[in-house]
């Protein structure tokens, strides 16, 4: 007759090696990921994360899940500059900012981003216009006249032209500024007609329609401190093989980055962003 034994317990032994495999394929890189941070190298600050389920984490959720050697995508505006295995990320003391450090240096660009994403942040390409652009000049005269800003002067700023959602319709961001300047960089005085404004063209139900993602606008003199907004980056942030849309408001004593999503042709704030001010 047969002994019949006790199936195996897991002691202590068997425990230190499964913890010692799990910490070498996560130094490696090659573990998955359960979160997918999304940290503005610009403004030193962490936007938030998408999870391997696609839902969102905010900057505070990620920030407690956010584990150390990751792989991130270092980008720019428009390029992607190469990866970069990650640090910890950590609380800075001023305006609760973060910081993550990475491995790999790379040379500063405008609007630099560390995304964790094993997949393209492009699906496809984003392109960049000319900001002389006559069509979208006049175009932004009249979304600018539609919000009320009479007899703009048009200082279009940048024009991105992509197909956000992969379903073969291109849409076109613009961001358009009219601020006036100081000495010392941003303002606080604005005068008749100062106006930021990023907005996207796209198709609904077959129309052509401008929406407004984000905009100020000053209908006669004041003191203030006007917002400068700025498209920041278009990525795939979560996967999803759709790309979502950063935007950067800059003032006189702050600075801030946030995302939206076209969502069914409408655009949806998503809880990622961060930022630092008074």
């Amino acid at each position: 007759m047969l002994k019949q034994y006790p199936p195996p317990s897991f002691t202590w032994a068997h425990t230190f090696i499964v913890l010692l495999t799990t910490w070498c394929l996560s130094t490696l890189g090659f573990a998955s990921n359960p979160i997918h941070p999304i940290y503005s190298i610009t403004h030193n600050c962490l936007l938030g994360a998408s999870t391997a389920k696609g839902t969102w984490l905010n900057a505070d959720d990620a920030f407690k899940q956010t584990p150390e050697n990751l792989i991130y995508q270092v980008t720019g505006l428009l390029s992607i500059a190469g990866k970069s295995k990650g640090s910890k990320v950590t609380m800075l003391s001023e305006c609760g900012g973060h910081e993550l450090k990475l491995a790999t240096k790379y040379r500063y660009q405008p609007q630099m981003m560390a995304i964790a994403a094993p997949w393209p942040l492009h699906p496809r390409k984003v392109v960049k216009l000319s900001p002389n652009n006559k069509t979208y000049q006049q175009l932004t005269r009249k979304v600018l006249a539609r919000l009320g800003v009479k007899h703009p002067h048009v200082r279009v700023k940048q024009i991105f032209r992509m197909d956000l959602e992969g379903d073969g319709q291109q849409e076109v961001l613009v961001s358009a500024t009219n601020q006036p300047k100081e000495k010392m960089g941003f303002n606080t005085r604005v005068a008749n007609a100062n106006y930021s404004v990023v907005y996207l063209r796209h198709i609904v139900k077959g129309k052509v329609v401008e929406t407004i993602l984000d905009s100020q606008l000053f209908p006669e003199p004041m003191r203030a401190a006007p917002h400068i907004y700025q498209i920041a980056g278009v990525y795939d942030l979560n996967g999803d093989d759709k790309m979502e849309i950063l935007i950067s408001s800059n003032y006189y004593e702050g600075s801030s980055v946030h995302a939206y999503a076209l969502v069914a042709n409408k655009h949806v704030a998503l809880p990622l962003g961060c930022g630092c001010g008074v």
